[in-house]
């Protein structure tokens, strides 16, 4: 099964946040790094605000070599057709074919409360949706999609800078389920 790891960095990471995310993706052996392309921060004033999702993967792909490259999701609602090709085909062009665009209408009302709340929600909400909890418990999670027939997961990176986390989801989970 592959892992992949997944940003919302709209919350205001820099660029610097998500290219040591990214490279210790690489490093670790994870297959991709996807970021959320939204254009506000959720909640709050709006400060200090998002990244642009093409702009910071067009510098990814030129400091990375291996991992796949793209966003969940570039909305429709937001991005006109014509220069998100452009953009999207000049960053898999400066990657070496390494870009997935993942396409979509935008988020609604209850994405938003539900992704607002996302730093305050508690383990328990956690275990119920995702996967979380222990190595164990993550491979057993993520071991049942896979039985089902599931090829990859996306695995969300909540706090940008807690690398560790990478490093033992390498070190005790993917080996499980490669």
């Amino acid at each position: 099964m592959q892992l992949r790891v997944l940003t919302e960095p709209q919350q205001g990471a820099t660029y610097d946040d998500l290219l040591a995310v990214a490279q210790r993706t690489e490093e670790t052996g994870f297959d991709a790094f996807f970021r959320s392309d939204h254009h506000l921060a959720m909640g709050g004033d709006g400060l200090p605000g998002p990244t642009d999702a093409w702009v910071t993967l067009g510098g990814l792909a030129r400091e990375t070599s291996r991992i796949r490259l793209g966003t969940l999701m570039s909305a429709a609602t937001f991005r006109l057709p014509g220069p998100l090709a452009i953009s999207v085909a000049q960053v898999d062009q400066m990657s070496g074919g390494r870009v997935e665009l993942g396409p979509g209408s935008g988020w609604y009302e209850a994405e938003l409360a539900r992704r607002a709340a996302a730093i305050g929600r508690d383990v328990d909400e956690l275990r119920a949706h995702g996967a979380a909890g222990t190595p164990a418990e993550v491979v057993d999670v993520l071991g049942r999609y896979r039985e089902a027939g599931a090829t990859r997961a996306y695995l969300q990176v909540l706090d940008l800078a807690d690398l560790d986390h990478l490093d033992l989801v390498a070190a005790e989970v993917a080996p499980q389920l490669g």
